[in-house]
């Protein structure tokens, strides 16, 4: 089990990032407090055969992401490490989310983060098909210099690596202060011919680097809203290179994100759900190449990294079948390192 304060903890320390313009994504926070809360619950009402905690993990990312189908498909596929779908298990996961996002809708609205109404044809399956591509390389390299800088980074106790990242965005503010935060906004205004394409390539880079630093000193917050905004800006920077696709740019944003997401977070179904839902189904032609691309090409290198919490092992296994690998512990001081508590 968790240890008591790990819960708020995470929720704390996300919120406290989050407002510093950390460029992680603000679903580790939700989908902490989400399955916090379900834990909660299933401990007080044991007779309702557990589940609770998966639902509200489902309710934290379905409504921080406004898409609630790909937000149960999302933490079902983070924890079931197949593309065989457990149908048990997205039974809480979708009552959840929706119910979740209702409530959450309410107060903040149900407009998509990206609202992209595209439609593309099948001639858009090639294009769909290199936004796979060099999404499957984008990831890559967020990947392994995320596990390299990590490795070096191991022996700093939590304050000095937290430190780092904090005069990293310091840096980052007085020089580039597009890079930081969520991104999504800037992935919205490089769709325009507001931003050139030269600027947008320095954005995506800028913000790499960020996130591969964020990912290296395991600060809090998701991976998945950097993956978004990473693969958005890559569609962008894609539909503005001279060559044969003549896609609209907001297209190739929703391919590229969701190639990225498929790529990081191994979750192909929620990837490509999540483009639906942000841009409606007329973008699957171009959609959904990418996303198996970037899914199949990239290389699984432990992307439940950056949602500690979200993955804690449940209390109660709503599916039979169980996980193809298990959920992660909460943080290192769960196996009784002390000196390098999670962020």
């Amino acid at each position: 089990p968790a240890p008591r304060l790990a819960h708020p903890r995470a929720v704390v320390g996300g919120v406290l990032q989050l407002a510093l313009y950390s460029p992680m994504g603000r679903e580790g926070p939700f989908g902490v407090l989400g399955l916090w809360l379900g834990s909660t619950l299933d401990r007080r009402f044991p007779r309702l055969g557990g589940g609770l905690a998966f639902a509200g993990l489902a309710a934290g990312l379905g409504a921080s992401l406004h898409a609630p189908v790909a937000g149960a498909l999302l933490a079902t596929e983070i924890l079931y490490r197949s593309l065989l779908l457990e149908a048990r298990a997205l039974t809480p996961a979708l009552i959840g989310a929706l119910a979740g996002f209702a409530v959450y809708g309410a107060w903040y609205g149900y407009t998509p983060l990206l609202p992209f109404a595209v439609q593309v044809g099948l001639e858009a399956l090639p294009a769909g098909a290199l936004a796979g591509l060099l999404a499957a390389g984008l990831a890559a390299l967020w990947m392994e210099g995320a596990r390299l800088l990590e490795t070096r980074l191991r022996p700093l106790v939590f304050p000095w690596r937290h430190g780092l990242m904090g005069l990293a965005l310091a840096l980052a503010l007085l020089f580039l202060p597009e890079a930081l935060g969520s991104g999504l906004g800037w992935v919205a205004v490089a769709t325009t011919p507001l931003l050139p394409t030269i600027a947008t390539f320095y954005l995506l880079g800028a913000k790499l680097l960020l996130v591969v630093l964020a990912s290296g000193v395991r600060a809090y917050g998701g991976p998945f809203t950097p993956a978004l905004a990473l693969g958005g800006l890559l569609g962008t920077l894609l539909a503005h290179l001279p060559g044969p696709f003549t896609l609209p740019p907001e297209a190739l944003a929703l391919a590229g994100g969701a190639a990225l997401l498929a790529g990081v977070a191994r979750a192909p179904f929620a990837a490509a759900v999540l483009a639906a839902e942000w841009g409606g189904y007329a973008t699957l032609p171009l959609v959904l190449p990418a996303v198996l691309l970037a899914y199949v090409l990239t290389p699984a290198h432990d992307p439940e990294e950056g949602l500690r919490e979200e993955t804690a092992r449940l209390e109660a296994n709503p599916s039979e079948t169980p996980p193809q690998k298990g959920p992660l512990p909460p943080g290192p001081e769960a196996s009784g390192e002390r000196e390098t508590p999670p962020g």
